[in-house]
């Protein structure tokens, strides 16, 4: 009777063992996991300050101008965009974009599509040539079929005329 009740005792423990190993293994891996999740959090909150740090933070240096702006992403970082920059002394630049999906393929697509923008407006200056010559780069081996809506316009300081261009963006 002792031996049997010893073998009983036995078969708990082994069982008890089994189930405290297996419970350590399940915190090892919760407590691995929670570390990338952590690690994972504090790029994205790097990649949210870098894609802050590119929006354009003062005021553009033109006389009887006001210009205010903010951006909320959605996610920790995003797809919308704008920018607002002089071309020269009498001309603004003024953009609102959004590109197609949500967080680091967006925001990725956002700053390749913000750089191209900048430096066609600053060439080419006129609204729709722009927009024209954006449109053939972000085309072009565009795998993922990302794509830009944007309104571009250019204010005319001297005498208020606004040209402009609306690329499939929402009122």
């Amino acid at each position: 009777r002792l031996h049997q009740e010893l073998t009983r005792i036995a078969r708990q423990v082994a069982i008890q063992q089994d189930r405290l190993v297996r419970l350590l293994r399940e915190l090892q891996q919760a407590m691995s996991q929670q570390s990338q999740l952590a690690g994972l959090q504090q790029e994205l909150e790097v990649a949210r300050s870098m894609q802050q740090s590119i929006l354009p933070r003062q005021p553009p240096a033109a006389a009887g101008v006001e210009v205010a702006a903010l951006m909320i992403p959605a996610r920790e970082v995003g797809g919308d965009f704008y920018d607002y920059f002089l071309l020269d002394e009498e001309h603004l630049a003024v953009l609102v974009a959004d590109v197609s999906g949500k967080g680091i393929p967006a925001a990725l697509f956002m700053a390749i599509s913000r750089t191209l923008f900048k430096s066609h407006a600053l060439f080419l200056r006129e609204p729709a040539q722009v927009m024209s010559r954006l449109n053939d780069q972000l085309c072009a081996e565009n795998e993922q079929m990302m794509f830009v809506t944007a309104f571009f316009a250019v204010l005319n300081l001297r005498t208020g005329t606004l040209d402009f261009v609306n690329a499939g963006h929402n009122p």
